[in-house]
């Protein structure tokens, strides 16, 4: 069984830290500011993926078995909601 690891997924997603931005840098700053911020940035990401998800074609979304209203289901949720 492979293991995934963070760095794994988030170049699978196409995540590029800007240096600014970067996990580790925040989490050394300590665990409940590393924390804070990498649920900051999970949720951006998150709300970066509902739009690209309601700009896909009814066609592009049928082709993975999901709806238009699925789509909008999922892609109208505030970004802090999973």
């Amino acid at each position: 069984m492979a293991m995934t690891t963070d760095r794994m997924r988030e170049q699978s997603l196409g995540i590029q830290w800007p240096t600014l931005l970067n996990p580790s840098q925040w989490t050394a700053a300590g665990p409940l500011v590393g924390e804070l911020v990498m649920r900051l940035l999970i949720s951006l990401e998150r709300a970066r993926e509902r739009r690209q998800l309601l700009s896909l074609s009814d066609r592009a979304l049928q082709d993975f078995g999901k709806s238009r209203a699925d789509a909008e289901s999922e892609g109208y949720k505030p970004f802090w909601r999973a």
